[in-house]
């Protein structure tokens, strides 16, 4: 602890806790209609990364691209807008599997997949919102902390 020139103990900056704060404050900060967009928008441009890349690469997972878009909506615009963009994802796949030609024959190896797709995307969700609220209870925490010491030393 430094102390100033009039005897008085000075506190050490939280530099890291100011940014987290700061990033909680944006993330709440963005507008309900903005995260939700984003879902659309992610969703629809890994529908457009994955007819590409099956074009260039001649691979064929109906669901990969979907789970970069799924994590970046979590993390950009919280629960809601991450189950919209798994939701979107999942019709956006079957839509393409049964335009694309690659459809599988009835059974559970299509099935199988889209449990697969599902289970991922809602684990990955769950996690982004679990790192979200933690963060969140960590400033709280630590905010609630510097009240206590500020009142204890006044």
């Amino acid at each position: 602890m430094r102390v100033l020139e009039d005897g008085v103990p000075s506190r050490p900056k939280a530099a890291p806790l100011e940014a987290a704060r700061r990033r909680t404050r944006a993330r709440e900060a963005r507008s309900k209609v903005r995260r939700y967009a984003y879902a659309v928008v992610s969703v629809a441009a890994a529908l457009g990364l994955r007819f590409a890349l099956d074009r260039v690469f001649h691979y064929y997972h109906p669901y990969a691209a979907f789970y970069i878009a799924i994590l970046m909506t979590a993390w950009y615009g919280g629960l809601g807008p991450a189950l919209l963009a798994i939701v979107l994802g999942g019709a956006a796949s079957i839509f393409s599997v049964l335009s694309s030609g690659f459809a599988h024959p009835p059974g559970t190896q299509g099935l199988t997949g889209f449990e697969f797709y599902f289970i991922v995307s809602i684990t990955g969700v769950v996690l982004m919102e679990a790192q979200r609220r933690s963060e969140r209870a960590a400033v709280r925490a630590r905010e609630e902390l510097q009240e206590a010491r500020g009142s204890r030393a006044s």
